[in-house]
């Protein structure tokens, strides 16, 4: 019985590089003296030397088949690795390779990707997640570019211009919204929120306003985003004179 045992723990051991060799095989992998040195192999530890496996342990039979077949094996995942890497438009990372090696019945660690992917000089393309800050609601004649590109006013207070960029954090997404003093260029105010409500851009005004002296005429130009023209912005701004920049136009 710990005869058989042990012969079928080795056959389970070489079972787990079978998938790797037929897959190998199909993809033009493996060469005529690869496949011979897997049948010898075979041949040699199931027919001529089986009771030799009874005075092996587990790890020296590992060590023993890594050494005939590991440069093969790993020259076939590895090859594997590249095509699904270069199918991937180059944005694969060893975590999604790893998986889709597992699906193809390669028995592979997601360390061990990473090391042969560090051999092979590849990466992870990494791509900058975008979302959209300006959400146009109203194309109207009523919102005019009153700014008209005279971007050089001759006091403080004359011209603010405002708008909203987001930034990715580990966290998700943040929206910076600023006010610039066009005469100074010169960030007045500013709010930090997680979220584009209109609220963000009130605050920031209720800022500038604090701080500013707005008794003089003021043009706030902003962009067509649905927070510049919602109710609560016009309430806020009410005294000053509002201009949009045109549509698909940041100016």
């Amino acid at each position: 019985m710990e005869h058989l045992r042990s012969l079928e723990e080795y056959k389970s051991l070489l079972s787990s590089y079978k998938q790797i060799y037929r897959n190998g095989y199909t993809n033009n992998y493996l060469n005529t003296d690869m496949v011979n040195r897997y049948i010898s192999l075979q041949r040699i530890y199931f027919e001529t030397d089986r009771d030799a496996l009874l005075f092996f342990t587990d790890e020296e039979k590992y060590y023993r088949l890594y050494t005939l077949l590991g440069p093969e094996m790993k020259a076939a995942v590895k090859k594997q690795i590249q095509q699904i890497y270069n199918n991937s438009n180059q944005n694969y990372g060893a975590p999604k390779i790893t998986r889709k090696l597992h699906k193809s019945g390669v028995c592979i660690s997601q360390r061990t990707v990473g090391k042969y992917m560090r051999e092979m000089g590849i990466k992870a393309q990494w791509v900058k997640p975008r979302t959209t800050t300006t959400r146009n609601s109203d194309f109207s004649k009523e919102l005019l570019n009153i700014l008209d590109g005279q971007f050089n006013p001759d006091r403080p207070n004359a011209v603010w211009c405002t708008d909203i960029t987001y930034i990715w954090t580990t966290d998700g997404f943040v929206y910076l919204n600023c006010i610039m003093d066009l005469y100074s260029r010169k960030i007045i105010a500013w709010t930090l929120a997680d979220t584009l409500e209109v609220s963000t851009v009130i605050s920031t005004i209720n800022k500038a306003k604090a701080s500013r002296d707005t008794d003089m005429p003021l043009i706030i130009h902003t962009d067509r985003g649905c927070q510049y023209v919602s109710k609560a912005w016009r309430q806020a701004t009410e005294g000053m004179t509002r201009s949009y920049s045109h549509t698909g136009y940041p100016y």
